[in-house]
């Protein structure tokens, strides 16, 4: 990579308080959602294997969750809405705080 990339990588980290290897630039929103939710849920698998997705996602969100239910053995819980949008919490399984280590919402 060019250098001018870690430099700025070092400069925005130290604007947020992160180190510099957690800063991460993507193109796409798309890249930025697949990168989140796999790295995130990849990261923590050791917490636990079930992530949480809102059902009306965007579809880099939604897939990528798939991706880790189909291949890598997650357990995913897409959660639906009411006709206002909004989650309905009572579809979380009751045990879910024991395996849950990753949600988007």
């Amino acid at each position: 990579m060019d250098t001018n990339y870690y430099r700025l990588c070092e400069r925005v980290a130290a604007l947020i308080g992160a180190e510099k290897d957690n800063v991460i630039f993507t193109a796409p929103g798309a890249e930025a959602n697949n990168v989140a939710v796999k790295g995130t849920a990849l990261a923590n698998r050791n917490k636990g294997k079930h992530v949480i997705v809102s059902a009306i996602e965007n579809h880099s969100v939604l897939n990528s969750a798939r991706f880790l239910e189909r291949f890598l053995d997650f357990e995913v819980t897409f959660l639906p809405v009411d006709g206002y949008g909004l989650w309905m919490l009572n579809s979380i399984p009751s045990d879910a705080s024991q395996r849950l280590q990753c949600s988007a919402w």
